[in-house]
């Protein structure tokens, strides 16, 4: 599928903390100040990967709190 296209391309880039299928999306997980929606298009571009939604989310506070304290 597209999405198994995606999760595999991006094994091979570093940088991302998680990926995963929600909603029948990809969503990948970055620290803050890590990431390029430019370069990340063209990364997939280049893959031969035409993206039809790409989208920066900022985690909120509490996410991030229960990031930290899920270890």
């Amino acid at each position: 599928t597209e999405n198994d296209a995606i999760l595999s391309a991006f094994k091979n880039l570093s940088n991302h903390t998680k990926m995963e299928v929600v909603d029948g999306l990809v969503e990948i997980s970055y620290n803050t100040g890590q990431i390029n929606l430019a370069a990340i298009n063209k990364f997939c571009f280049d893959n031969g990967i035409i993206l039809s939604h790409l989208q920066l989310k900022k985690g909120n506070l509490e996410s991030k709190f229960l990031e930290l304290t899920s270890n």
